[in-house]
């Protein structure tokens, strides 16, 4: 603590000092009095206090675009602390004279400076030096020399080859011409010549920053002139005209000597330089400004400190990258105002790596006020000036490892837009690139200045840029695809940049800019399934592609990989030619196949089907043969071809297509002429000549008009009934070539030219049948029904009525039904019936008719059903004139065979005899007798199924207008408990009835009411 403390107060030029006298005390006994040496062995000290030297004042922002209200004064502002200029005595002094002149003879003691404000000439790299420190100790004593100006910047006067600093001023009053002169005292140099004060560079250094509102003096917040008053400005964000980023820059720049650079060196600070610095009791005047080259090997960062005894952190952490960005600051303040300060920073833009600085600059101007006074505010302007507008990324090409294939965007130009904020740390930018395809990509994006000293490169450098869809070729199509390419260019949703560090010499960025991934859409899946996503895939380029580009051993030509999921692509059936549905799931894209599976197999020259179509139940051929067992791997060469599955979109200059085509290679499976493999669980057979071919479009005009075509095509292949292992072959569909195809806005078709059936085994005598089926009976006259499920073409012959004589034979008709699904759950079928339930055959003779059906269906997995009807009777009707009279009795019979987990017999019998009687049409009567048993398949615990009979008469009377029937009826029913299977046709079974037992004819209901009639 000082020793002894008083004060210097003058009114007429309002000189006002506070004086600390350290290691000295006061002798009276003298004239004059004296300061003398209390320890003689201990140095001496005066400190000299003055007022506050600056005033921090709220700006208002007036950047265009960002241009804020003026406030009604007074303006929020926060005084600073006091200042002190620190002396030593020499050490050969005892004490001096305690006068106003001995006090004030500032130039005949040493000037007593922080450690850290060294003079110009003694700075070395190969030595740590002093770093930025408090210039108070703990206990608050002043031991250097301190200037707060401006406003929580500390700044100390250092020595050069030029003198030590010295300080200029009268310590009598002044007067001129009436006028009393305020007093000040002005910065100087000393050296053997005197004292010399004239305008120049003064060396000056920041020995000492804070970053938050503290008082270093009372560690609490200082008070303003806004406080009572209902300006909403808040004190805690006010910096004045320097961001907080900004006064830790010239602090560190100029005063902090303990910064280590690569290679065991340390960081050699530039001073500040001072054309004019002068202190007094109204505040500063000041002309100062710093221009720095940043170090490019600055290593580490300084530790956290705290205001001096206060309660809160004040030290910004401030990486070394931003802090010694600052390249310029200049700053001008008159008795303890701001009227100009200008700060330049400069730093290459991230990620693209634009040499650029930003530029703020903090004036005085006079504006009027809400009401309308002159009021000469702060406004601050900035800007963001960049000095390469354009980067070719092929000149930087030697600093990318893979020829620079990890940079898609080819050349990039940067035009900044309006700055928002002085304290801006991204400033949104127009981006203008060119890609891969010279195609322009435009987009808008805040991008961040930062220093060449430590950019982040890495994972947490990665900026996400919008690019609304926009077309970027990601890759070089720089070889030969040897067939029509699909190209590298995807619409982008997102496109994320990182940085790479880099060497690229002088006046450029130590890092460029390197493709990490991007959320893309893939048109060709999304127009040919309608499955696209809204926040797209993400993908990121191929290992093989950066390492190879499209040159062996990249045989796929891969260039891209989904990284979030697989795409699972299932075509609808009517995108696919109604005969396969291709589900695959896509990982990758090639720039000859497009969307690919399996797409680091692909990249190394092999697609295996079984790899893609395994574990996909569904993707099937005609919805029962896993393509998986029916494809042949595609390897070398094949890969550009059609035999891998291929996604086409294309711009015309008039349309939009896409288009997916895939002829691929068949495997040979149970062929009968021999080669290939057997597969007796496949109920397919392929030959040399068995073919596949697919192809859809779809295309969008300028105008708006769309448009699709889709065509499919099996050649030489065969169905077998069943496929079950040791069940016998039953019937055998051969067919030439089945084609499908579906135009725009019209009907599919669905042509299969040369069907030949073969019943064997017990459907042999079917054959008969089968001959009737035309080769061609399934082309363009057969009716076609398409669902998504399956594909059913199917046709019916009529034959003509014969009769001769009184024998008629009617409504004979053949049909056939082709079911095709596109399901792997459900079987292709085939239907063939002589006439039909709903119209049978008729027959006649004389008095006697009858009629019936027969029909068959069969799937891959063996009979489905056997059903049949025959209905035989007579109907006589007879005539006299007035009166007519009618007797009929007829007899039916159905039968059927169903497959459905077992073997189901449907059987039913009746028999109807009636007549009637009508005179004139006036009066009439009729009586009918209904008798029919049928047997009904239930399953039941210990019950193969229930016989019902039902029996009714009707009598019908009608008189003139008014007609009355009455039906009487009865039914019985039983279970049938039992049950022995009796073969039928082959391995059909029907089951053998045995007469029903007494508890299965009487219900426990029935029993218990039968008892109670005897009780």
């Amino acid at each position: 603590m000082a020793d002894w403390t008083f004060e210097i107060l003058r009114a007429e030029d309002l000189l006002s000092l506070r004086v600390s006298a350290l290691n000295l005390s006061l002798e009276t006994g003298t004239t004059p009095p004296r300061l003398v040496r209390s320890d003689r062995n201990a140095p001496s000290f005066l400190s000299i206090e003055l007022a506050p030297q600056h005033i921090a004042e709220r700006f208002f922002v007036q950047t265009s675009g960002a241009e804020e209200a003026l406030a009604s004064p007074p303006v929020v502002s926060v005084l600073a602390g006091s200042s002190r200029l620190v002396f030593r005595l020499p050490d050969a002094w005892d004490g001096l004279d305690f006068t106003l002149d001995s006090v004030l003879d500032w130039n005949r003691l040493e000037p007593f400076l922080a450690k850290n404000a060294l003079p110009l000439e003694t700075a070395d790299s190969t030595t740590r030096g002093p770093e930025i420190q408090s210039p108070w100790r703990s206990d608050r004593t002043p031991v250097a020399t301190a200037i707060e100006l401006p406003y929580r910047l500390w700044l100390s006067p250092v020595a050069s080859r030029q003198g030590t600093p010295a300080w200029s001023h009268q310590s009598q009053i002044a007067r001129r011409d009436g006028r009393v002169e305020l007093w000040h005292t002005r910065l100087a140099r000393k050296n053997s010549d005197g004292i010399h004060e004239r305008a120049g560079d003064y060396p000056l250094r920041a020995i000492w920053y804070v970053g938050l509102m503290c008082d270093p003096n009372s560690g609490r917040r200082p008070r303003t002139n806004e406080e009572g008053s209902n300006n909403s400005s808040s004190i805690e964000a006010l910096t004045g005209s320097l961001a907080v980023r900004v006064r830790d820059a010239v602090a560190h720049l100029s005063g902090n000597f303990g910064l280590p650079l690569r290679g065991s060196r340390f960081y050699v600070p530039k001073a500040l330089t001072a054309e004019r610095l002068t202190l007094s009791a109204l505040g500063a005047w000041m002309h100062a400004r710093g221009e720095w080259k940043k170090p490019d090997d600055i290593d580490g960062l300084n530790p956290i400190r705290s205001c001096p005894g206060g309660p809160q952190e004040v030290w910004t952490v401030v990486a070394e990258s931003e802090r010694l960005a600052l390249s310029e600051w200049h700053h001008t303040t008159a008795m303890g105002r701001d009227q100009r300060v200008r700060t330049v920073v400069d730093g290459f833009l991230d990620p693209f790596g634009h040499r650029a600085t930003f530029v703020v600059v903090t004036e005085r101007e006079f504006r009027p006020s809400p009401a309308g006074d002159p009021v000469a505010y702060l406004v601050q302007y900035a800007h963001l000036d960049v000095h390469e507008k354009r980067i070719d990324y092929a000149d930087r090409a030697g600093a990318y490892p893979h020829e620079s294939r990890e940079m898609p965007l080819r050349s990039v130009s940067i035009e900044p837009l309006p700055v928002r904020s002085a304290d801006n740390r991204e400033f949104l930018c127009q981006v203008t690139a060119l890609d891969w395809e010279e195609q322009r990509v435009e987009f808008v994006a805040p991008l961040r200045l930062i220093s060449a000293a430590q950019p982040d490169v890495g994972g947490s450098g990665e900026r996400t840029f919008e690019l609304a869809g926009q077309l970027v070729a990601l890759a070089k199509n720089d070889v030969d695809s040897g067939s029509v390419a699909q190209g590298t260019t995807v619409s982008v949703k997102r496109l994320v940049v990182n940085m790479a560090a880099a060497d690229l010499g002088p006046e450029r960025a130590p890092f460029v800019p390197v493709f990490s991934r991007a959320e893309v859409t893939i048109p060709a899946v999304d127009y040919m399934v309608a499955a696209g996503r809204d926040d797209g895939y993400a993908i990121e380029l191929h290992d093989q592609y950066l390492t190879n580009g499209f040159r062996a051993p990249n045989i796929g030509q891969v260039f891209a990989k989904l990284t979030d999921r697989d795409l699972d692509l299932a075509f609808p059936v009517e995108r696919s030619g109604g005969l396969v549905r291709p589900r695959m799931k896509i990982n990758g894209l090639s720039r000859t196949v497009g969307p690919v599976p399996t797409v680091d197999e692909i990249g190394t020259g092999t697609f295996d089907p079984r790899h893609v179509f395994d574990a996909l139940n569904d993707a099937t051929l005609l919805g029962v043969i896993k393509l998986s067992d029916v494809i042949q791997v595609a390897t070398g060469n094949e890969l550009s071809s059609e035999k891998v599955p291929r996604l086409v979109h294309t711009r015309h200059p008039d349309r939009v297509e896409t288009s997916f085509t895939w002829r691929p290679a068949i495997r040979r499976v149970n062929d009968p002429s021999g080669g290939g493999t057997s597969n007796p669980l496949l109920p397919f057979m392929t030959t040399r000549d068995t073919a596949l071919e697919i192809e859809s479009r779809m295309w969008r005009s300028n105008d708006g008009r769309s448009g699709s075509s889709v065509t499919g095509s099996l050649r030489n292949f065969a169905f077998t009934y069943p496929s079950a292992p040791g069940s016998p072959k039953i019937a055998c569909v051969i067919f030439d070539r089945v084609d499908f195809q579906v135009r725009d806005r019209e009907q599919p078709t669905l042509t299969v030219h040369g069907v030949h059936v073969e019943f064997l085994g017990a459907l042999a005598f079917f054959q008969e049948l089968a001959q009737l089926l035309p080769p061609n009976g399934f082309g363009a006259g057969a009716a076609l029904r398409v669902t998504p499920e399956e594909v059913v073409a199917g046709y019916t012959l009529a034959i003509p009525t014969a009769g001769v004589g009184a024998f008629s034979l009617e409504h004979i008709a053949v049909s056939a039904q082709l079911s095709l699904p596109l399901l792997s759950n459900r079987d292709t079928t085939l239907r063939l019936a002589f006439s039909d339930r709903m119209q049978p055959f008729l027959t006649s003779l004389s008095l006697l008719g009858g009629g019936g059906f027969l029909a068959v269906r069969i799937n891959t997995s063996g009979i489905e059903t056997v059903e049949g009807a025959l209905e035989i009777g007579g109907n006589i009707t007879v005539g006299l004139g007035i009166i007519e009279a009618n007797v009929h009795a007829m007899m039916g019979l159905y039968f059927g065979i169903r497959t459905d987990g077992g073997v189901t017999l449907a059987f039913g019998a009746y028999y109807r005899i009636g007549g009637s009687v009508d005179l004139l049409g006036i009066i009439g009567i009729s009586i009918e007798i209904y008798l029919q048993m049928t047997f009904i398949p239930r399953k039941a615990p210990g019950v193969l199924g229930f016989i019902e009979g039902r029996g009714s008469i009707t009598v019908g009377v009608h008189l003139l207008f008014v007609e009355k029937s009455v039906t009487l009826t009865l039914e019985r029913s039983f279970a049938v408990p039992t049950r022995a299977d009796v073969p039928l046709i082959g391995s059909v079974a029907v089951p053998f009835l045995d007469d029903p037992p007494f508890d299965a004819m009487i219900s426990p209901t029935d029993w218990e009411e039968y008892c109670r009639a005897f009780a």
